[in-house]
């Protein structure tokens, strides 16, 4: 089954505008090529490569499995009669590679999550030791705000309960939750305690609705926010809008949303999150 995000392909018709928006983001790059690969400080895992197209879309997704299951999941794609497709130009033919039943490319490869490797971020939970007294309350300014790794992905999709039934019964992930019968529904890892890692909306054509960066708390969401806001970002909506687990104060879940790459229609927007 798969077993973890590993990184997202998008097509992108600038690419120094696309770099211009990752790069404030406080990514890390490197060139491959025409490509440029992103990757989060402190993990060494690919999470996002930038690709030249004509228009911004998905270009490919890549997840992880075990060594121990790629075969069996190359038998239940063979058995569910999909066919294998060539990998894209430019890019080591590794793995799996398919497309899902929205003709979205999509590829598996055996690896584990990296480790963060960065100190965690201290929080004020129950049960943990957290000293207030004689101590700053606003954080200060200059803290480390770059995202920890690539949280999640939404895509639209033409039919999300045909996808749904795809990715669970052939590829293993499971259902963790969904609003309404046709309008969105999230999608889970094996082993993985994250709410989703694979969401999905329903729209006239597939593309992507956004990405996910999972930070350490809410301060750092906000000054990240505003870091891109100065570099001239529009603002998408704030904290409290998009929240999967209520309570949770920091991580994938609890974000600013700054956009750029993507299919979103403003419509889609409201529809999916009224």
């Amino acid at each position: 089954m798969i077993r973890s995000l590993q990184y997202v392909a998008l097509t992108i018709p600038d690419m120094q505008e696309g770099a211009r928006f990752y790069d404030a983001m406080g990514l890390e790059k490197h060139v491959d090529g025409e490509h440029l690969v992103y990757r989060c400080a402190g993990r060494v895992q690919d999470q996002l490569r930038l690709v030249p197209g004509e228009k911004k879309g998905i270009a490919w997704v890549t997840w992880g499995t075990r060594a121990d299951e790629i075969d069996k999941l190359a038998a239940a794609l063979d058995k569910a009669g999909v066919p294998m497709a060539p990998s894209p130009a430019a890019i080591e033919s590794n793995g799996l590679w398919f497309r899902d039943p929205d003709g979205i490319l999509v590829n598996i490869i055996v690896a584990d999550p990296a480790p963060q490797t960065r100190p965690a971020v201290e929080l004020n939970n129950p049960g943990t030791p957290y000293a207030r007294l004689a101590r700053r309350g606003a954080p200060n300014r200059h803290i480390d705000t770059r995202p920890r790794k690539l949280g999640h992905i939404l895509k639209f999709s033409t039919d999300i309960n045909r996808d749904a039934k795809f990715y669970t019964e052939v590829l293993g992930m499971k259902l963790s939750d969904r609003i309404g019968e046709e309008l969105a529904l999230f999608l889970r890892c094996g082993g993985d305690s994250d709410h989703h890692t694979l969401a999905m909306a329903t729209s006239e054509a597939p593309g992507l609705h956004h990405m996910s960066w999972e930070m350490g708390n809410i301060d750092q969401v906000r000054m990240r926010a505003e870091h891109l806001l100065k570099t001239g970002y529009r603002d998408g909506w704030g904290l409290g809008r998009h929240m999967n687990r209520p309570g949770f104060t920091g991580g994938q879940n609890s974000r600013r949303i700054a956009h750029y790459g993507t299919d979103t229609k403003e419509e889609d927007l409201e529809a999916v999150f009224p």
